[in-house]
């Protein structure tokens, strides 16, 4: 975004600072400019591009002891949204005690995301010749795989303030994303999906690798699932499906109401060689696949944001909270509340606790790529993608939905597209169950929350 605007929002955020803290000690701002460009894919080419921006402040005051909060999408009109979120405190509800004012202590200013430090924003030539470079890159990769690939390239920029009386932390975060679906148009239920973010206008290496792959899995016919199934490799997309239901209920607003975990977390769900974080694990390798998701220094609460283990050794162990949830739990804040998610802020938007960068480990000895847990299938799937998969509430471990793309595996060989069929697993048997492999590779996913994953390769009990 052009410095100009960034310049104009700092100086909109300092007038509301003053304004705010000449009406009461007591309050919070969270303003933000967002920029979005969007090429829309037809067959590997650019068919239409469109620009957006949208620019917000939303503001909280608590004044005798009631709080008043005030959105705007004219931030400029600084006496207006205080005045409104004055107006508001004289008939708002009580403040509780997760109310107070976070503590930002000094200001902080971060580079573009997948930029060098210092270095400004990408001006719009240059987003035009990353869409383009990408654009090209996606008709290469069309052309290699056989599969005609539609959907969007689009280039995102924020600028992220959020204040308080103590001080004021200046987020700019950035990140190309890619959102496609890869079709064999001769070939009906040949349909490959796949979402990737990167700092850099750069198809993911991986991605890539899996499109051409599939691409050749051509004039194969429909089969049912094999009735002496063995293994089972989950893509990522399928991954993300089925850990929805344990993370969700991880968030610290789920134990408010009900959950089918136990509020005293220890049992084991998942293979006991399988760790789950937001955030790099201490002991995990840079991985540059997830370079390409910035990752806030503060969340919309002011609270810092810092890498968290949820699983351990296949036990949940750590619930993630915005501020009231960890207030009403006891416990420290965890930096996971967002208005909207942390890619896509909404300010009028209610704060929820929201998960940006989940990441799946496991024992080294598992590792290996993607192709060679694939030859390893005696008889077995792939499962690359979930229809409609999702559990009630969070009150269950059990998804349900369907196979939206799968495969049928014989022998290390791909044989046969796997029929649409519907199923209801438990999180707890297919994710609890012999953990054979897991790839080098991974991409994200984004759907309920974002994550970096690999594919996982699980055993049936017994074989």
């Amino acid at each position: 975004m052009p410095a100009e605007t960034t310049h104009r929002l700092d100086d909109t955020v300092a007038a509301i600072r003053t304004a705010a803290s000449a009406r009461t000690p007591n309050w919070q701002l969270l303003a933000l400019d967002r920029r979005e460009t969007t090429a829309e894919l037809s067959c590997g080419q650019i068919d239409a591009a469109r620009a957006a921006q949208e620019t917000t402040a939303w503001l909280r005051l608590v004044v005798d002891g009631r709080v008043g909060t005030a959105t705007t999408s004219r931030p400029d009109r600084v006496d207006d949204l205080v005045r409104d979120a004055w107006d508001c405190a004289r008939h708002g509800p009580e403040a509780g005690q997760d109310t107070e004012p976070p503590t930002l202590a000094h200001e902080r200013r971060l580079p573009d995301g997948g930029r060098r430090p210092g270095a400004a924003p990408p001006t719009a030539d240059e987003v035009l010749a990353g869409t383009g470079e990408l654009a090209g890159e996606i008709a290469g990769l069309q052309r290699r795989s056989g599969l005609h690939v539609h959907g969007t390239i689009t280039r995102v920029g924020e600028a992220v303030h959020v204040a308080s009386p103590t001080g004021v932390v200046h987020d700019r975060l950035g990140h190309w994303g890619v959102a496609a679906v890869a079709e064999r148009p001769d070939a009906e239920g040949m349909q490959v999906s796949w979402h990737s973010w990167t700092g850099r206008p750069v198809l993911a290496d991986e991605v890539a690798d899996w499109t051409v792959a599939t691409g050749g899995w051509r004039d194969l016919p429909a089969l049912p699932c094999p009735t002496d199934l063995r293994e089972v490799l989950l893509a990522p997309g399928a991954v993300h499906a089925l850990l929805s239901p344990v993370l969700r209920s991880l968030s610290g607003p789920a134990t408010q109401g009900r959950s089918f975990l136990p509020a005293d977390l220890g049992e084991r769900l998942l293979n006991k060689r399988l760790t789950v974080t937001d955030g790099a694990h201490p002991d995990a390798p840079a991985s540059g696949a997830a370079d390409g998701l910035p990752r806030p220094v503060v969340d919309d609460e002011g609270v810092a944001c810092h890498p968290l283990v949820l699983v351990e050794a296949g036990t949940p162990c750590r619930r993630y909270h915005t501020r009231h949830s960890a207030a009403a739990a006891g416990v420290p804040p965890t930096g996971h509340g967002f208005r909207g998610s942390a890619l896509r802020r909404k300010p009028l938007q209610p704060v929820s606790a929201v998960l940006g960068d989940v990441r799946v480990h496991a024992d080294a000895a598992l590792s290996g790529s993607w192709r060679s847990l694939l030859s390893s299938v005696e008889s077995g799937i792939v499962v690359e993608s979930l229809l409609g998969a999702e559990q009630k509430g969070r009150l269950s471990p059990v998804v349900e939905g369907g196979v939206q793309q799968g495969f049928v595996v014989r022998r290390g060989r791909v044989v046969g597209l796997l029929r649409r069929t519907r199923f209801r697993m438990d999180v707890r048997e297919a994710l609890g169950a012999e953990l054979a492999g897991v790839s080098t590779q991974s991409w994200p996913v984004s759907k309920v929350w974002t994550g970096t994953l690999p594919f996982l390769l699980v055993r049936a009990a017994g074989s």
